[in-house]
């Protein structure tokens, strides 16, 4: 069974990202398969693993709203041995956020657990989600995760 993991904090700069890919990494590292879904719209999940950001969890989710049932699995970016990447860009995420502020909640709930089928964990690097995306994922996690700098 899949464990979905948030990765959260209310401001940047608290190694949010940092964390949501270390961990993956560590989990991928043990013999684990790891997705992390990037939800912020700066694109770091992607570009920390030296990976072109695209607007792909945008396609994901747009594409289910519409109704088009198609999988995840064409839009997953490959990482490293056990870690893939569902990467995002500010202006997909944008566009998709109005999408589902329309949506109800366990709809958009059961798209992302579903992002999660193959994979023994799913994190979700969700520093800037805001609104319906924040509080499906805070309801479809297993874990939540929140950096603390220590100063």
């Amino acid at each position: 069974m899949t464990k979905h993991i948030l990765v959260t904090h209310e401001k940047g700069g608290a190694a949010v990202t940092t964390t949501a890919v270390n961990l993956a990494a560590e989990l991928a590292g043990a013999g684990w398969s790891a997705l992390v879904v990037d939800c912020d719209s700066r694109g770091d999940v992607a570009a920390s693993l030296g990976i072109d950001p695209a607007p792909a969890l945008a396609a994901y989710l747009t594409d289910r709203c519409i109704g088009r049932e198609e999988s995840a699995g064409d839009l997953v970016r490959f990482g490293r041995a056990g870690l893939d990447v569902l990467p995002t860009t500010a202006s997909g995420l944008r566009s998709v956020l109005q999408l589902l502020d329309g949506m109800g909640e366990g709809s958009v709930r059961q798209w992302l657990r579903e992002l999660g089928d193959g994979y023994d964990f799913v994190l979700y690097d969700a520093k800037a989600a805001s609104g319906n995306l924040r509080r499906v994922l805070m309801q479809l996690a297993d874990l939540m995760v929140i950096p603390t700098r220590m100063e």
